[in-house]
């Protein structure tokens, strides 16, 4: 369904939402980090189409966005571009960075710790941190990469969310005005790339995850949802060019039309997190059809559900 523009303010429910996104530093994160904070984006009109909103809206329909990423030199000058860019439009504080580990679990912890410390709670989890193979060939691959690769794409964002979850539900404030988590995966969960074996499997465990925590909408007012790009110009997957076969790839994506723009992805992670109906949803990005949920047979055991109870 291609989405459609129109102009004007909207409420998209993340006023002064506190939101954590990893990966935030480039690519898809940052990108989606600024729409948060101004508001702007995305989401499903009464008739199932997919509106698009280009308005800039005050400062008090924004999120505060907190950055986490592994390069740090890369998110301070993010962050401080984007208070260079909108002083006077946002303020102090609404964005702020936090380096990270994420192939380390108690870094995982000390991140989401440290936004509550200053925030006073999680609302929005985007999980959108990712790494690669690596330019090695999988007969000669690196088993440790493949420990951070699954660390990173897939224990990172099961522990954040484990965690955030339970930062929600430490009040009753907070279980009452919900929260969101939204994963990054990859079509390459679904269109395999023999290059990138060990990435295709945790983005595949991604999508799993996500669907397996449909109910949470329903038990704890939690929603969780995945967006799953196609191939996208971003510093991941540009950084690969090294090894020959990812190169033939992308001049193929390239001829073929499947590149997708970094920003019209951020437009879908948006999207997973100000659509109200959704709840262990699988948004596909893709050149044919832009944004667009993929509509799997939902099997008995996702149709199990969470007993609601103090966590």
């Amino acid at each position: 369904m291609a989405p459609t523009s129109q102009a004007g303010p909207v409420n998209l429910g993340i006023a002064r939402r506190v939101c954590l996104v990893t990966g935030g530093a480039s690519g898809f994160g940052a990108a989606l980090a600024e729409k948060l904070a101004r508001a702007v984006g995305c989401f499903h009109n009464a008739a199932g189409d997919i509106i698009s909103y280009t308005h800039t809206v005050s400062v008090l329909k924004g999120a505060i966005v907190a950055v986490a990423d592994r390069n740090e030199e890369l998110g301070r000058k993010l962050v401080q571009e984007f208070e260079e860019k909108y002083a006077g439009e946002l303020d102090i504080g609404f964005f702020v960075f936090i380096k990270v580990d994420l192939s380390k679990l108690d870094e995982v912890k000390r991140m989401v710790d440290a936004v509550v410390r200053r925030y006073g709670t999680i609302d929005i989890l985007v999980n959108n941190a990712g790494i690669g193979d690596g330019d090695t060939w999988f007969l000669r691959g690196d088993s440790q990469r493949w420990v951070d690769t699954f660390g990173v794409n897939t224990h990172a964002a099961i522990y954040a969310t484990q965690l955030v979850i339970n930062e929600i539900w430490k009040k009753p404030e907070h279980q009452n005005r919900g929260g969101v988590v939204v994963n990054t995966a990859s079509m390459a969960a679904f269109d395999v790339e023999a290059t990138q074996p060990v990435y295709g499997a945790t983005k595949a465990a991604v999508v799993a995850f996500t669907r397996s925590l449909a109910s949470l909408a329903k038990s704890h007012n939690i929603r969780v949802n995945c967006v799953c790009p196609a191939a996208s110009p971003t510093p991941l997957f540009l950084g690969g060019m090294n090894h020959p076969r990812l190169k033939e790839s992308f001049a193929k994506y390239q001829k073929e039309g499947w590149i997708v723009p970094v920003d019209l992805v951020a437009e879908a992670l948006l999207y997973g997190i100000v659509e109200t109906t959704l709840a262990g949803a699988v948004i596909r990005v893709v050149p044919k059809n832009g944004i667009e949920l993929y509509d799997y047979k939902t099997s008995k055991a996702v149709k199990a559900e969470w007993p609601r109870q103090k966590l």
